[in-house]
Formats: structure tokens, sequence, C-alpha cells
């Protein structure tokens, strides 16, 4: 198998999806990637279910067990002034930084990239950005989904809006930023730029790259929020062309639309419907980490 990444090393410290995705995509094409966990607890998707049992009979995460997988561990406090001197360390030898904290937080922690290796390419994930009046606001999957109108197109038009069974925004915003990062490696390395680069990246963003026609159409076609039309007119062909003209298209997306959602009637964070039965949390950690 080749893998063409082989020889880079990628510093995971994100929690969640996008970012630990961003750096398994370059991990499954070659990559060293190292995660950076919490020490006595580890990353937080040690701890999310659905869980199963191992031979010994101990409980352990089936979402860890996908997406921590392909890693080297270690525990690092980077909060203590110690803890940021191993980081910027291990950096220094590093190609690729992926972290998702909220914010200014690498900043206090004297760790964000100006005061890093200018070699580094470090992708920095958040739902509305690094600077802007929402940045600091937290926020999922949900947020980025209604946020960019996706949830408006789901659904049904009589009920609330339909979130997608899977964290898509945090895979989708995963797979642009690890196509942004090998962008900056080529750069850097092919084209002798020598240097690499700071990658913002966010969430809404991602999925309003991905809603087709729809803002364009309610900017250019003045389309009510709460009025979808379920066909339009295709252009009239020339006179060239042996088709039909005045044909209409029919959009299943438009017609899937809920006005109720973009009138305000279905407002607030938008978690899952279905109900899982009750199973116990596993206990502290555990797994192959170094702890420094």
């Amino acid at each position: 198998m080749r893998r063409p990444l082989a020889g880079l090393r990628v510093i995971d410290l994100g929690s969640r999806v996008s970012a630990p995705f961003c750096a398994a995509l370059l991990g499954e094409q070659g990559a060293e990637v190292i995660k950076i966990e919490d020490p006595g607890r580890g990353d937080n998707l040690r701890e999310m279910g659905p869980y199963a049992r191992d031979d010994a009979g101990e409980l352990y995460s089936l979402y860890w067990s996908v997406e921590g997988r392909g890693r080297k561990s270690v525990t690092i406090d980077l909060r203590q002034s110690q803890g940021q001197e191993i980081f910027r360390c291990l950096a220094a030898s590093s190609d690729v930084v992926c972290e998702s904290f909220r914010p200014g937080t690498l900043e206090r922690w004297n760790i964000d990239p100006s005061r890093l290796d200018p070699r580094l390419v470090t992708a920095r994930f958040s739902v509305f950005g690094q600077d802007g009046p929402k940045s600091l606001q937290p926020g999922l999957n949900g947020n980025a989904l209604a946020f960019s109108g996706l949830m408006h197109l789901t659904g049904y038009p009589d009920r609330p809006p339909a979130r997608p069974g899977v964290n898509i925004a945090g895979y989708l915003t995963g797979l642009f930023a690890a196509q942004a990062v090998t962008s900056l490696l080529y750069e850097r390395d092919a084209r002798g730029g020598g240097t690499g680069g700071v990658i913002d990246v966010y969430m809404y963003g991602s999925m309003l790259r991905v809603m087709e026609w729809t803002i364009a159409a309610h900017d250019q076609l003045a389309w009510s929020a709460t009025v979808r039309a379920t066909a339009f007119p295709t252009p009239r062909r020339s006179a060239t062309t042996p088709a039909a003209t005045g044909a209409t298209c029919t959009s299943s997306v438009a017609a899937r639309s809920s006005s109720n959602g973009c009138a305000g009637r279905w407002t607030g964070p938008t978690w899952s419907a279905t109900s899982v039965s009750p199973t116990p949390r596993p206990g502290p950690a555990t797994g192959p980490r170094s702890t420094r």
C-alpha cells in the first residue's frame, strides 16, 4: 500500500470529531499521528457511548475505538508551563497541528502558532471561526447545520427540522481541512515555500459550501424564507438545440423544506430523538497512552 504522507508527523489536539478526523485522514495516508490527551481522564471520546465489553469484561467506547484508532497517545497538561514546554518541543519536530480549543485558548497557554516553528501547518477548528462576533460561542454539529441553513432543507413541512443521524458537519469540516493541510504542505515542500501556515476551519462554513444553489437563489431570486417553490423554470434553450422549451425541473430539496423552521417555530439546539438503552459508563480512561 502506498503511503504518500509517510515521514510527516501530525499532532492531534482536537476533541469530538472534526479535528481528530482531519488528523485521521492524514494518518491513513501514512503520516504519524500523536494524540494529546488530558492526564488522568484522557480524551472525552473514551467516555462516550455506546459501549461494548472486551474479552476481560471491561467496558470500552465504540466511539473511541472508531475515531481514536491509528494514533500514538501521550498525556500532557497544557495548562501548566511544563506541559506547554513539552508541547513546544514536540511541535518543533512535527509538521501539522490539528486543534479545536475555543479561540484564544492556545494564545493564553503561549502555544499558539505565532510561538511555534513557522514551518508548522496549523488547522484551527471551531463552529464560527477564530474571530468575529460569534467566534467565542461554543457549539457542535447541530449549531453548524442550523446556522448554515441545512436544517431548513431536511425533514417534513409539518414537523420540526430533522437532523442527519451522524455528525455530518464535523466529518465534512475535517475532510475540507485535510485537503487544505496537504495543499500547504505541498506549497511548503514541493514548491519550496519553506513555511507552513494557519488554516481557520469553521464548521458552518463547510456546510455553506455544500448548499448547492439554495443561498444563491435566496440572494438573486429573492425567495421568501417561509415559502419555497417546488419547481423552477429551466432557461429556454437556443433555437439550434433540438429540445422542448419551457420545461420545468422539480427540486426534491425544496419540496422537503420546513417552512416552520424558517418562520422561527423550531429554534434552539437540535438533538437526536433516537433513544437507546442506558449503559453504565466506563471507569477511568484506559488504553495505550504515555504519560509525561
